[in-house]
């Protein structure tokens, strides 16, 4: 078994007994989600609504305690419609999600040529050279001519 990250449970077999009940296909239904599950704890009895983080290493997210799957109600499901809303962005929001960073990447981008370029500028007043001095190399090594001379 292997660990799960941050508040992710570790589906256990014998401690989180997953029941497919009229009330989890109710859910799946209701929400658009498929990977909505509902469990019942071996210990306690007590019924956990769920969502599958990755069901192939049996990660959970535990969203909604009930005492009986029968007494899911209209506000129940609207507060799971609302923890579905913000853990789903939506493609608008994927959509600037993306176009903010492709932002914040091309500004980087640009600072650091603003700040080499203000780098070359006053390496070039030190040394009294004007930009079109072909005596003036912007790499990082000097360039050899053949013959060794510069």
């Amino acid at each position: 078994m292997s660990e799960a990250p941050g508040l992710i449970n570790v589906l256990d077999r014998e401690k989180h007994l997953v029941r497919e009940i009229p009330a989890a296909r109710f859910l799946r239904k209701e929400l658009g989600e498929p990977d909505i599950f509902i469990y019942e704890h071996a210990k306690t009895r007590a019924w956990v609504v769920s969502h599958w983080v990755n069901k192939a290493r049996g990660w959970f997210e535990e969203l909604q305690l009930c005492n009986d799957p029968a007494d899911i109600d209209r506000p129940m499901v609207e507060s799971l419609k609302l923890w579905k809303h913000a853990a789903t962005p939506t493609v608008r929001e994927y959509r600037e999600q993306l176009r903010s960073e492709e932002q914040s990447k091309l500004r980087e981008q640009a600072d650091r040529q603003e700040e080499a370029e203000d780098h070359m500028k006053f390496v070039r007043r030190k040394l009294g050279k004007s930009e079109t001095d072909p005596g003036f190399q912007t790499a990082a090594f000097p360039v050899v001519k053949e013959g060794g001379a510069l």
